[in-house]
């Protein structure tokens, strides 16, 4: 095995795939789950023979940072690389914005980092040291990316007929899956009355990606998915 190449597989075996092409309108391609923030913690810190327990970070990093990433199938750059991932706050991570307040959302933030060195590794995991490039707050997206036109972005919204919608004072975040065997999902920010589609999600056994940006989406085609979503809050 190369000293530098991850070459991570998933459980069943496989390799990742290429990694799919930016769609136009959107600026940023990014890791969720394949991609988490780690800091060391020891349980004893006077005895320094016990190793330390990695556990989720609680706080985004800064830019300049270095910081350490467990990364998992189907992450599978080398040293020297940048690549984006999604922060959120270690129970947001772990359970999702749908069981999440909306203080969790807004201290979530997408993340270009710098892969620096490998720390260890084993077939399907790997701890890495980064350094910190951008840090793009979820609610400040307008900010950072031009805004683009949405229409037609969220159409396969509804394809699995699970169609969920969880509502929040400035976010909808919308969800469908079939059986938690694929599915997508959509984050939107309410501006000033209307739509800004910030974050993407697709997934399923070897695919783990966000599409990030700053999408106006039309009044008309939400209004449309939030009378036929699930609605929670």
């Amino acid at each position: 095995m190369s000293d530098t190449f991850l070459n991570l597989t998933c459980s069943c075996g496989s390799n990742p795939e290429v990694y799919p092409q930016l769609d136009k309108g959107y600026d940023i391609f990014a890791f969720e789950s394949a991609v988490s923030w780690v800091e060391a913690f020891t349980a004893d810190e006077k005895n320094s023979e016990n190793p330390p327990h990695w556990i989720l970070r609680d706080h985004r990093p800064r830019i300049g940072e270095e910081v350490v990433i467990e990364v998992t199938f189907p992450f599978n750059y080398e040293p020297g690389d940048t690549f984006w991932g999604l922060f959120s706050p270690p129970y947001s991570f772990i359970n999702g914005w749908e069981h999440s307040k909306q203080d969790e959302i807004n201290q979530s933030a997408f993340i270009q980092s710098q892969f620096l060195s490998i720390i260890d590794r084993s077939e399907r995991s790997a701890r890495i040291r980064t350094q910190t490039q951008k840090v793009y707050l979820l609610p400040e997206i307008g900010t950072h990316l031009k805004e683009q036109d949405g229409s037609g972005y969220l159409k396969e919204m509804g394809m699995f007929s699970g169609l969920h919608l969880d509502r929040f004072d400035d976010w909808l975040y919308f969800t469908d899956g079939a059986q938690g065997d694929i599915g997508i999902w959509a984050l939107l920010h309410i501006r000033e009355n209307d739509y800004y589609l910030v974050a993407y999600g697709d997934w399923d056994f070897h695919r783990d990606y966000i599409y990030g940006g700053n999408l106006r989406v039309p009044s008309e085609e939400v209004d449309l998915l939030i009378s036929q979503a699930k609605v929670t809050g």
